[in-house]
């Protein structure tokens, strides 16, 4: 496991650098499953979103607006990672991410476009047999694709799976 603090702070300032001018608008930076222990030995796992509100002329932001909550009823409570997702640009297309699981830098987002597809469609209320009809897959892989989701991202359950999703603004 990486270690949340130096960790992400260095692969931050290196994806804030690489990002090239162009898409220096509409930044939103996203961190989910921070886990940390309350002096009462309680548990807290932390979702943050920050967006920049003042930036310069070289688009380097100095003062964010951070929202935080505590989702520890969202997570797995044994789901040992955290994620951090970067979404810029005009329409926040241009992603980079990072999973302490693999602890990988990379421009892939946490979950694929046909993954967000079947969530986007289980947010709406479907049900397997029916996105699997709708998106001409099997049932079966529609359940794949939904475990994958709820492990990558550590959610409880499903419902977990899409209130992460939509909070971190994936769909």
């Amino acid at each position: 496991m990486l270690l949340f603090f130096a960790d992400s702070i260095n692969w931050f300032q290196e994806t804030l650098n690489a990002i090239p001018f162009k898409h220096r608008v509409n930044i939103t930076i996203i961190h989910g499953g921070i886990r940390y222990w309350r002096l009462d030995n309680s548990p807290i796992c932390l979702f943050s979103k920050g967006l920049p509100i003042h930036y310069d002329a070289e688009r380097n932001f100095s003062f964010t607006f951070n929202y935080v909550q505590n989702i520890h009823h969202l997570l797995k409570k044994d789901f040992p990672h955290y994620w951090i997702r970067i979404a810029c640009g005009a329409n926040k297309e241009f992603v980079h991410t990072l999973h302490s699981a693999d602890k990988k830098s990379s421009h892939k987002d946490l979950l694929s476009g046909r993954e967000k597809e079947i969530l986007q469609l289980i947010g709406e209320d479907l049900d397997t047999k029916e996105i699997a009809e709708k998106l001409f897959i099997s049932t079966t892989t529609v359940g794949h694709h939904r475990s994958n989701m709820i492990e990558r991202l550590g959610a409880r359950d499903t419902t977990a799976l899409v209130q992460v999703a939509k909070m971190a603004e994936m769909i």
